[in-house]
Parts: structure tokens; C-alpha cells; sequence
């Protein structure tokens, strides 16, 4: 790229959250959440509200939206895979057409390739191999995060790690919360010295950044500081959706595992840490864009917000991920920056898939090709939702997989159970009309839609087909 050219070639700040409900959003209706950093991009920029994540746990979900290919294609279906060192990821897309490619935080690459198209990462990850030896969440370890010191618990005198972070959920510090505020005050000093060539004076320029700062927050531990529980613990209210008859036999066995002889105060703990979080991590995300308005360049950067899924957070008896309920699937997806509308609600299905023609879409540069995601800025051209299906998948000895097209939300099992929702008239997916005769034909589309989707596979072993509900 000869020379920058900011209103062709804008600079990029990419925003990326772990486990944050959609839902759980000043900007998006929640009553008693404060984001005022996020609202302040959803009035200045584009909201989609119908995002969802490619798979509703974190590693293969990630590695879609990197790739804009789901987990099936790019050979990684399950959550300990390895993304092929071959692979084209929107980074190196954007590092092989000039722009400058930097990331701090959470990438969750697993295995020795932690680059994958980053030219620079100033702070890097907390989790490379296995979760087990993080700070706050491996098997009997302190979970304030004390690094290895101070007492330990074993998780199944709780019944089972799930139970006991909703147990022993409140007000403290962990290592989770540690690692962001390294990764916030990284991401402050690197975006310093793109600009005023502190340290790497030759990366910088006339090249255009591209620039990710990936959190670990709102992810559990449930806890949070003691301001930010006591103020939620004092506000926020049980779970609106109760454990119900008609669950699909693995979630029930999910919401039975996870709410194991929980009490309503612990569960309105876990719920008060949440909500905490997701007030802590909006903080951190403002301290970066605060270094953006006093530098003056606010307005010459596109900001993208958005996370690898959500969080159940105690709906219907569940807790973390692994569903494809809106609490868990669904994902919060905003827009900001030069060219774009202000204040505009998008309500057209997308998924992470999109990220990265939207990115490219953005930045100017030629749309890649041999990806399965489409550019989101199309449908801010007319206010009528374009009908894109979209695909999640998940694997793992409990197969599901969802396709959503024009509000309808289609979900097949392992077991044979089928869900399908109109979210439309249904927003909290009550009402299962699968298999009634108005839905038959939307049902029957989405089905084949799934049908038609190549086999997956694992990088591992290219010759071994998993197997699936069809």
C-alpha cells in the first residue's frame, strides 16, 4: 500500500469480549446494566441485533470468525483443535495488503502458532495449551487467581466446576480481571506508539493499523468487585426463564449438571458478578477509546465491537455457553467510525462469519475470496432485513446444530429433538413450533439448508468425517 490514505485505507480498532450476552447491553433495553462506553458506540455507529456466534464455545467460534468460515470447513469443531497453520485469517489478509496488524489479549490459539497474521502482539495470551493452568479456572486452583498460590478446591465436592463458580460467586478479584487490566493498559501504550513512535518507529507510518484488543471478561469466575456487586446484587433479578419439561433430553441434563443444589442467593450472586463484569469490562474498553479522543484520531479509526458468544447466565437453569438459545448464541455486534450512519438498528440475521468481509469492506481492500461470511455493510442500505441463513454448529458427543433465517430459529439434536422458534412473536423461545403445520415448510428449508452444508472434518485426521445428526 503506497502511502495511506485514511479516507480509503481508515485505521481499525477492534474490540473483542469473552462470553457477553447480547442481551445484557444499556444500548440494548437491559434495565439495569451500565455500558456507557458501548452505548456511546451503538449512538454513534450501527448496531446488529440479530449477531450470532458459528458456535457457541469459544475456540471453534473464534476461529470462524478469524477465518469467516465455519468450524466444520477449517477442520475445527472442537474446542482443543489447532487452526491449520495455513489458514487465511482476516490479519493476515489485511498484513499481506499493507495495513499494519497488531493484537493484544485473548486469541485462544491452541498450540505453539500464536500469530497467525498479527505482525506484533505487545501483550500476549493467558491461555496457549490448557486451561487447566490459568490463573482462576483450572481444577483446583485458588479461583481468585492467586497464581498458583493460596488454598485450592476440588470441584466436585461442589458438583462439578459449573456449581461451583455459581457457590462460591461474589465480590473479589481473579485472574481473569488481572489479565484484562494488563491487556487495557497494553492495548493504551501500543496505540501511543503507532502514533508517536515510542518504540517500533518502523512499523509505524504511512501504514493504517489494524488493531485488536481482546478481553477475557465478562467470562467466569462470577466475580467482580465489591462496588460493582453490592450495586447489582441489590438490583438484579432472578432468572426470568425456569427450568421446564419440554428441554431437550441434553439440555436438561446441562441444566440439571450445572444448577446442582444451587440456592436462589447464590444464584443471584453468580447473576449480581455478572452483571459486574460486564460494567468492568465496558470500563476498560472506555480507557482505550479515551486514549483515541486524547490523541484527537477518534475520527479517523472504524471501531468494531462484538464477542465470541454470550453467557445463559442462569436461564432455563443453565449457566455459560454450549446452547443455541439467544442468551447463549447471540451475540452483541456494533459499528462505528467516518462514512458510517449514527443511531441505526439493523435487525437483519448475521453472524461471525461476517467479520471479515466486513472488515476488508471497510478498509478498502479487495473482498477476499473461497470464505462463506458476506460483508455487513449492504444492509445498511435499506432498512428491509435481507434474509441471510445463518449457521451455528456444535460438537462434541452432544451434536446440535441451528440455522435462523428472517427471525425463525431452527434446531436440530443428536437425539433426534427439534426446536424451533419464531422469535418475532417469541423473543425468550417459550413456544416450540416444530413440527406444527403453519412452520412446515420454513422448517423443512432450514433443514436441508443444514443438510447441505459440507461434512465436517478435523484437521487432525482430514480423512476422518465426524459424524452428525444426518
Amino acid at each position: 500500500m503506497a502511502g495511506y490514505d485514511k479516507r480509503q485505507h481508515p485505521h481499525i480498532l477492534k474490540f473483542c469480549s469473552d462470553e457477553h450476552t447480547a442481551a445484557i447491553t444499556g444500548y440494548g433495553g437491559d434495565p439495569w446494566v451500565r455500558t456507557p462506553s458501548l452505548d456511546r458506540l451503538a449512538a454513534g455507529g450501527v448496531r446488529f441485533d440479530r449477531c450470532y456466534g458459528n458456535n457457541p464455545v469459544c475456540v471453534p467460534g473464534r476461529y470462524s470468525m478469524l477465518t469467516g468460515r465455519l468450524p466444520r470447513e477449517i477442520g475445527t469443531p472442537m474446542f482443543r483443535d489447532i487452526l491449520p497453520l495455513e489458514s487465511q485469517t482476516y490479519m493476515r489478509y489485511f498484513a499481506q495488503h499493507g495495513y499494519m496488524t497488531a493484537c493484544v489479549g485473548k486469541m485462544h490459539f491452541h498450540g505453539p502458532e500464536q500469530m497467525y497474521g498479527w505482525m506484533l502482539r505487545p501483550y500476549g495470551d493467558m491461555e496457549v495449551y490448557d486451561h487447566s493452568r490459568m490463573p482462576g479456572y483450572g481444577l483446583g486452583q485458588d479461583v481468585t487467581g492467586q497464581i498458583g498460590f493460596g488454598k485450592t478446591h476440588d470441584y466436585n465436592a461442589y458438583g462439578g466446576m459449573m456449581p461451583f463458580m455459581i457457590k462460591t460467586a461474589g465480590a473479589g478479584e481473579h485472574g481473569f480481571m488481572q489479565f484484562d487490566r494488563l491487556v487495557t493498559e497494553s492495548a493504551r501504550v501500543h496505540l501511543r506508539d503507532h502514533f508517536e513512535y515510542l518504540i517500533h518507529t518502523r512499523y509505524a507510518g504511512a501504514r493504517p493499523l489494524l488493531f485488536e484488543v481482546s478481553f477475557k471478561t465478562p467470562h467466569w469466575p462470577f466475580i467482580c468487585p465489591k462496588a460493582l456487586f453490592d450495586y447489582y446484587r441489590a438490583i438484579v433479578p432472578p432468572p426470568r426463564l425456569p427450568v421446564t419439561e419440554d428441554l431437550p433430553p441434553a439440555l436438561a441434563r446441562k441444566a440439571e449438571r450445572e444448577s446442582a443444589d444451587c440456592t436462589e442467593d447464590q444464584v443471584l450472586n453468580a447473576r449480581a458478578a455478572y452483571y459486574g463484569l460486564v460494567e468492568w469490562m465496558d470500563r476498560q474498553i472506555g480507557l482505550v477509546l479515551n486514549v483515541l479522543d486524547e490523541m484527537g484520531l477518534t475520527d479517523e479509526f472504524v471501531i468494531m465491537y462484538g464477542a465470541d458468544h454470550g453467557e445463559n447466565a442462569g436461564e432455563r437453569g443453565m449457566w455459560g455457553k454450549s446452547t443455541f438459545y439467544d442468551e447463549s448464541v447471540r451475540v452483541p455486534m456494533i459499528l462505528a467510525g467516518p462514512g458510517l450512519p449514527a443511531g441505526r438498528t439493523v435487525s437483519a440475521a448475521c453472524s461471525l462469519i461476517d467479520v471479515f468481509p466486513t472488515l476488508t469492506d471497510l478498509a478498502g481492500l479487495p473482498p477476499p475470496q473461497g470464505i462463506r461470511g458476506e460483508s455487513l455493510l449492504p444492509l445498511l442500505e435499506d432498512d428491509t432485513p435481507v434474509e441471510r441463513t445463518v449457521f451455528s454448529e456444535l460438537f462434541g458427543g452432544q451434536e446440535s446444530f441451528m440455522a435462523m433465517r428472517g427471525g425463525v430459529k431452527y434446531v436440530c439434536y443428536q437425539d433426534g429433538s427439534k426446536q424451533l422458534f419464531d422469535l418475532g412473536g417469541d423473543p425468550h423461545e417459550t413456544v416450540n413450533l416444530a413440527g406444527t403445520p403453519e412452520y412446515a415448510a420454513i422448517q423443512k428449508d432450514l433443514h436441508t439448508a443444514l443438510q447441505q452444508l459440507p461434512a465436517p472434518w478435523r484437521n487432525q485426521h482430514p480423512d476422518w468425517r465426524m459424524q452428525t445428526v444426518f
